[in-house]
């Protein structure tokens, strides 16, 4: 029987697909087989994600599937390749940002199920968890994640061809990947501190995903500013790369090494 996690795994097995194709589609003659197959990891994340939400329903513990460390994984992949599959629409098939894209959600993921041994069930809410607002502000924030992993894969491919012709898209496709992002990182942040008012007391308590999300902000804020005053296209493709590293260090490590509010992320 067809289930959710069977879904997933088919899904990331389609993603590395996707990069594998790309890796090798020097000649453009596979673009077809990329794209089918790019979007078929998508549109199968998508119906698991669906599927992940009614199972929850039928075992009468009812939520969006974002509670946890494995589904908020999913999300950050499922968003990065629905991203992606508009973005091409709009920009055409490029070969090294669907290959980029598919290996990071698909190679992300693939290590979140196949090589730890974090939860992939489906579990009750804990009673901090049972608000809207975390709904909200999970969706938004990881929505914005995956902005920003756009941006980081835009700004090393600018880095790689900085002396080629299409360098100037890159560092275009990286720019927005952060005009993208930026303010839902900003509205993530908000609706956080929201639903921390409501489940412990208190709007921001520098707690250490507080913390870094806050440094993640100030990043991109720099990055925004660099931009406004005409700073290479390289500073702003290395400050895109820092900013990815800081969201990495928000999500994974304070999830996974630090304690606090936050540590249940890891579960």
């Amino acid at each position: 029987m067809i289930n959710s996690l069977l879904l997933t795994k088919i899904g990331i097995w389609l993603f590395l697909a996707s990069f594998i194709v790309a890796l090798f589609n020097s000649d453009k003659k596979l673009n077809k087989i990329l794209i089918a197959t790019f979007v078929a990891a998508t549109f199968t994340f998508i119906v698991a994600f669906l599927i992940r939400w009614g199972e929850s329903y039928k075992m009468g513990i009812g939520h969006f599937p974002i509670s946890n460390a494995f589904e908020s994984f999913f999300a950050f992949a499922m968003f990065l390749g629905i991203i992606t599959s508009l973005l091409t629409i709009k920009i055409g098939i490029n070969r090294n940002l669907l290959g980029g894209t598919a290996l990071l959600a698909g190679g992300s993921m693939g290590y979140i199920t196949f090589m730890t041994d974090l939860s992939k069930s489906i579990e009750p809410l804990n009673p901090a968890l049972q608000s809207n607002w975390l709904t909200w502000h999970v969706l938004v924030s990881f929505l914005s994640y995956a902005g920003f992993g756009i941006s980081f894969i835009a700004a090393i491919l600018y880095l790689a061809r900085i002396s080629k012709p299409d360098a100037d898209k890159w560092s275009q496709i990286s720019d927005w990947g952060i005009v993208f992002g930026f303010p839902l990182l900003t509205a993530g942040i908000i609706l956080g501190s929201i639903w921390a008012h409501y489940a412990w007391g208190t709007y921001w308590g520098w707690d250490p995903k507080e913390v870094w999300s806050l440094i993640t902000f100030l990043v991109y804020a720099v990055y925004l500013h660099l931009k406004r005053s005409g700073k290479t296209k390289k500073t702003l493709a290395i400050v895109s790369i820092i900013g990815f590293i800081s969201v990495l260090i928000t999500y994974i490590g304070v999830n996974f090494f630090l304690s606090g509010l936050h540590s249940y992320g890891s579960a």
